[in-house]
């Protein structure tokens, strides 16, 4: 493992103690979102339940995932009644995650099922080279 593999290896390590340390429910509309890894592909399942397609962004920008979204009510019972409890949270969101390997973004294939979204990219092929010098 060279260098930058192990800074980014740090990099990320880091970040997940940050997200393991700091909740996420409770502090606005911030989509769940589980990265898996298997020798070819990288997977993103993302929970959204209630963000109708049309109000939902992916992008990938360089070595980040960018959620950009829009939970909306889809009832309306007024502002002006008594809430007795207001655990459901509606309004926009924005999450940014960095990947943790290179992909072929325009490969990606998309699935959407009981209020998940699941990406699949196939991962960039490594080529290694041998650099001699004279």
């Amino acid at each position: 493992m060279n260098l930058f593999e192990e800074m980014k290896n740090i990099e990320l390590f880091f970040e997940s103690l940050l997200r393991f340390h700091h909740p996420v429910h409770g502090r606005g509309v911030i989509p769940g979102v589980n990265i898996y890894e298997s020798e070819e592909k990288l997977y993103i399942l993302i929970e959204a339940p209630g963000v109708e397609p049309e109000n939902i962004r992916i992008r990938i920008e360089g070595d980040m995932l960018v959620i950009y979204g829009r939970k909306e009510n889809p009832f309306e019972i007024g502002e002006r009644n008594m809430h007795h409890y207001m655990e459901i949270e509606f309004g926009e969101f924005e999450r940014r995650m960095h990947l943790p390997c290179d992909i072929v973004p325009d490969g990606v294939v998309t699935e959407r099922r009981n209020g998940f979204i699941l990406l699949i990219f196939p991962k960039k092929k490594r080529i290694e080279r041998i650099i001699e010098i004279e």
